[in-house]
């Protein structure tokens, strides 16, 4: 929700498509929205529903989309679809990967394999050292990247800060 804050100050509306498997997150999502004076605009997708028809509805209300791992929603037979409804919208979409920002995200917030293995031997570190050995409770990543599609800001007309800079601003990094 920080990213979006830094990245897009002028955003008061994020949108959200979810399927039924994970709904959960919509009440989640919406306190860490409020948390940055952000409001929800959300749909919850059955299996039997039309996905653009959902999107539609959602973008006319949001001026971001925030997209989130969800089969049901974002999969390699709806992704070009998705894009392209939101350019029609001319709303942004914020995506949690490296690929989704090659395929046509604004920008994407994501971990590498490499982030995650770092994290983790960190973490096994401190156990052989003595750290009691409890698993960690569900956490945020400590390292992560901004990826930015510079083609997609040009054609939205954004003007983002670099990757880095937002990645700093964050506390993240490599």
């Amino acid at each position: 929700m920080q990213l979006i804050r830094l990245a897009f100050p002028e955003v008061r509306r994020v949108g959200m498509l979810v399927g039924a498997e994970q709904s959960g997150l919509v009440g989640e999502l919406d306190e860490a929205l409020r948390t940055q004076q952000l409001g929800l605009v959300h749909q919850v997708l059955a299996a039997d529903e039309r996905l653009i028809t959902s999107l539609e509805n959602v973008l006319s209300g949001a001026e971001l989309l925030l997209a989130v791992p969800d089969p049901l929603v974002f999969n390699r037979n709806t992704a070009q679809s998705l894009f392209l409804t939101s350019y029609r919208y001319r709303v942004p979409v914020l995506g949690y990967s490296r690929s989704l920002t090659r395929a046509g995200a604004l920008l994407s917030l994501h971990s590498s394999p490499a982030q995650i293995g770092r994290q983790t031997a960190e973490w096994v570190n401190g156990a052989i050292q003595g750290v009691p050995v409890n698993l960690p409770p569900p956490a945020h990543p400590a390292y992560f990247s901004v990826s930015i599609n510079e083609q997609v800001a040009r054609s939205l007309g954004f003007t983002l800060p670099s990757a880095a800079e937002l990645e700093n601003r964050l506390g993240g990094g490599h």
